[in-house]
């Protein structure tokens, strides 16, 4: 305890933050992963937003994994997608028929091609725009082989003091190039990079096996602060199973790793 709370003071002591070099961009293909299961209602807030960010990217394309949803999730995607203003060869919908985070994502893996930068987000992230070009300037660093966004936190969040405390250590551990924990919920990474195989499909800590990789792999583990989600879930809804669940997968990376 002593040890945490030392680190904790000497993160909020510090004050830099870490940015890309604004000068150069990569030019590498981004593939954005979206894995959802029963997200009708929030596909409708969300999905119009990454959907015009694959737009004015240009050099992208959108992969959606149905997780075996019981609701017309698929359906309100489909239309979404049909209706916004990305090429109809720039998006695609697959489905895999046992649910899981892991196994979605190991499906839309299976199509990245090498040298591809891979961007997931979940169903329920309101990205900010030009996300995927902060994404570009970092991955054009050859030391960069994660970076993830920070959640915009609101005032009545039931864990806001926790988030906020967590935000400074990870802005902290970033200037170092170390961050173990990253935001999963809007996350880059290079596969080829940092030698990226499969998920484990037993835990659903996927942004954990992204940034401990890529530190083991000598590449730089980076939140940038600057990148701002959203988090339009409600709140109350069965976050304290998710925290539990997250808690479980992040013990298990850490031992094994």
């Amino acid at each position: 305890m002593i040890m945490m709370a030392a680190r904790f003071h000497r993160a909020s002591q510090e004050k830099e933050t870490v940015s890309p070099d604004s000068s150069i961009s990569s030019h590498e293909p981004i593939i954005a992963i979206l894995p959802f299961r029963n997200e009708n209602t929030t596909l409708k807030k969300t999905l119009p937003k990454i959907a015009s960010e694959v737009s004015r990217d240009g050099n992208s394309k959108l992969i959606l994994v149905d997780s075996n949803s019981e609701d017309d999730g698929a359906i309100t995607a489909a239309e979404i997608m049909k209706n916004s203003e990305v090429n109809a060869d720039s998006w695609l919908m697959i489905s895999v028929k046992i649910p899981g985070k892991g196994r979605a994502l190991n499906a839309a893996m299976d199509l990245v091609k090498e040298d591809e930068i891979v961007v997931l987000i979940d169903a329920d992230a309101i990205i900010p725009d030009g996300s995927f070009e902060s994404f570009r300037r970092w991955m054009a660093s050859s030391d960069v082989g994660a970076v993830s966004a920070e959640q915009n936190i609101s005032a009545d969040h039931p864990m806001k003091e926790y988030k906020e405390r967590a935000n400074i250590l990870r802005r902290y551990e970033s200037t170092l190039g170390c961050c173990l924990i990253l935001e999963g919920s809007l996350l880059a990474w290079h596969p080829s990079r940092i030698g990226w195989e499969r998920f484990d499909e037993s835990t659903n800590a996927d942004d954990a096996q992204i940034s401990l990789l890529s530190i083991r792999s000598g590449h730089r583990s980076i939140v940038d602060s600057s990148i701002k989600y959203t988090d339009c879930r409600n709140i109350s809804d069965g976050s304290f199973q998710r925290s539990i669940r997250r808690s479980q997968g992040l013990i298990k990376q850490l031992i094994s790793n």
